[in-house]
């Protein structure tokens, strides 16, 4: 298994967080847009402006791949 952490999994009230793990074909991700930086610079406030963009999303292709795992911490 690679473990990644994540402070976006979502905890119950009662102190039990659930956790996922996944094969690596069980998911998928499509790519919207690829990484595009933008650099101007800004005369009015002397300085420049750094914008990044990205887009993207995922799903569950198999979920008999997928099993969710409840944590009680």
């Amino acid at each position: 298994f690679n473990i990644i952490v994540s402070t976006l999994l979502t905890e119950a009230s009662t102190g039990v967080r659930n956790c996922y793990a996944f094969q690596k074909n069980a998911v998928g991700v499509a790519i919207g847009k690829d990484v595009t930086a933008m650099i101007n610079y800004v005369p009015q406030k002397v300085s420049h402006l750094v914008a990044g963009e990205f887009s993207a999303g995922g799903a569950v292709i198999d979920t008999t791949a997928v099993a969710k795992i409840s944590v009680t911490e």
